[in-house]
């Protein structure tokens, strides 16, 4: 009977202690889950912003438009603002995003830094490219938050989709220089 006495407290011990353990553990888990939802959404955010720039220009092109002074100048500094701030986030935090993520959004501003002497081809490659990063990085956020639900109905919409805009720029594109 002595030793039941003395091997309880014992075993509550060892037990609360394994509780606390693991409730830290995922806890810890859990904080970091947030700050990596809340970097990617930034980056999302950003990516945007960036796109919105490309498509407004490009919008405006097509149509013939001529856009006020003011209107491009918004533009060129929400670009410019969203810009900076996914260059931040990516470096500050560098040690909680996937690698795949941080080299696709390096791939992407290589991208965007490639000079190009027509106007038109400028838009149009580098909002595609804006658009083409947003989908891979998607995919690759999903898989890094383990978020469930399968992916590939989402991959073959996306495709689908991305091919008919695709398919009507390029006709569009035809027309203008018609």
């Amino acid at each position: 009977m002595s030793i039941q006495l003395l091997l309880q407290p014992v075993l509550s011990l060892i037990g609360g202690w394994l509780a606390a353990t693991f409730a830290l553990r995922n806890f810890r888990s859990q904080k970091v889950w947030e700050r990596k939802a809340e970097a990617y959404t930034s980056i999302f955010d950003a990516l945007y912003d960036m796109a919105r720039w490309y498509d407004e220009h490009y919008d405006a092109e097509i149509s013939g438009r001529k856009m006020t002074e003011d209107k491009v100048s918004e533009l060129s500094k929400a670009y410019t603002a969203a810009k900076e701030k996914l260059k931040r986030r990516v470096a500050s935090e560098t040690w909680l995003l996937a690698e795949a993520a941080s080299k696709r959004l390096e791939e992407l501003f290589k991208c965007l830094s490639i000079e190009r002497n027509d106007w038109f081809r400028m838009l149009d490659e580098d909002s595609y490219s804006i658009s083409e990063a947003t989908r891979d990085l998607r995919v690759m956020v999903r898989k890094d938050l383990r978020l469930e639900g399968p992916l590939w109905p989402l991959l073959a919409k996306q495709l689908s989709t991305r091919f008919r805009e695709l398919s009507s720029r390029s006709a569009q594109s035809e027309k203008q220089k018609s």
